[in-house]
């Protein structure tokens, strides 16, 4: 009898935890805060081309087409993002069938303009601000439906949890009984030691590189930025990666994608944190000067380029861009970031030039 209890009890609550651990999975895998942050740079990207190409109609003498070139190109592969799967778990059905076809419609208008276009003139510049317009009047309801959504998911993520809890511990003195036995106490120690394991890895890294995730990078920074003092952050984007994926498909991009994001790991320290923040785009944080840090992005560049030839890269301008700033030169990590980001930018602004003249 007693051992029937003590399995009847173990049994209880070892499923008690494995809801708890369920709930908790479910949580990690919607990766809302990622999706959050997507749908912001949507309308940042869309803003900051419009004002890009309303430079450009202003100020025809200093008129460069590869900067506004370059600048759809970011914007491409944010609007490519919205239809990832966790963009999904946002919007509904009905949403999600009319503004992710309405986007793409337009991107791909603009992206005709932009490829089939020699030298962008007045009549191009004023429909692709008409395009972006659109755009961003079609995305800008969504942002704050995504916003909501996020506060009523956050408040159902506590019920959930909470429920959870409540019901391990309803089961736990009873479960207690059948822990009596030293070996089933350290069975279910080293079961829960794995579980927590393997939710850590689902919710710190990126699945397609092995990099960080976003949410691992801001967890390894919080603790980071108290105790390291030369930080320093790289932001790295990967060069016509659209290109890559119009010709010959989206499984050949992430190949190229994997293959960038194990050479930036292979290129750093495993003390150093390498993130995959979404799409094209890396993120790297160092305790080192930016001189260093560019001295190994020079080296991790000249190693892509002699492993992906130009032959079997549709664009011309391979490779990757990055920037680098010194965290403790700026007032907190997300300026930063913002630095690292335009001086990116600019490097990919300079090299898009540099391929132009050549050709």
């Amino acid at each position: 009898m007693v051992v029937l209890v003590c399995l009847l009890g173990s049994w209880s609550l070892f499923n008690a935890f494995v809801n708890l651990n369920e709930t908790i999975t479910g949580i990690s895998t919607t990766d809302r805060e990622l999706t959050l942050w997507t749908s912001t740079q949507v309308e940042f990207n869309l803003a900051e081309f419009r004002t890009d190409v309303l430079l450009a109609l202003g100020d025809e003498e200093n008129r460069n087409d590869d900067r506004i070139r370059t600048s759809f190109d970011v914007l491409y592969s944010r609007l490519s993002q919205v239809s990832e799967a966790q963009m999904q778990v946002i919007l509904d059905r009905a949403e999600a069938d009319y503004v992710v076809p309405a986007l793409f419609s337009i991107r791909d208008r603009m992206a005709e303009i932009v490829d089939n276009t020699p030298q962008i003139g007045n009549e191009q510049l004023s429909r692709l601000y008409e395009l972006a317009t659109e755009a961003q009047r079609t995305w800008h309801p969504y942002k704050f439906a995504m916003l909501e959504a996020a506060r009523l998911d956050r408040l159902a993520k506590i019920e959930s949890v909470t429920i959870a809890l409540s019901n391990v511990r309803n089961h736990l003195f009873f479960g207690l009984l059948a822990a009596i036995g030293a070996g089933l106490a350290v069975t279910l120690s080293s079961f829960f030691a794995k579980k927590n394991s393997e939710l850590l890895k689902q919710i710190e890294l990126d699945p397609l590189t092995g990099c960080y995730s976003r949410q691992g990078f801001e967890n390894l920074m919080t603790h980071r930025l108290s105790t390291q003092h030369r930080l320093s952050i790289a932001v790295v984007d990967i060069n016509d990666l659209k290109k890559v994926n119009d010709s010959r498909g989206h499984s050949v991009g992430d190949d190229y994608i994997r293959l960038v994001g194990k050479a930036l790991r292979d290129g750093f320290r495993k003390d150093d944190c390498v993130a995959r923040i979404g799409g094209d785009e890396f993120w790297i944080a160092a305790e080192a000067r930016p001189e260093v840090m560019l001295t190994k992005l020079d080296a991790i560049q000249v190693k892509l380029r002699e492993t992906l030839p130009s032959a079997s890269w549709p664009g011309e301008n391979y490779g990757i861009s990055y920037g680098v700033a010194a965290v403790t030169d700026h007032p907190d990590m997300d300026t930063a970031i913002a630095v690292a980001d335009q001086r990116m930018y600019v490097q990919k602004t300079a090299t898009r030039a540099r391929v132009t003249r050549s050709a």
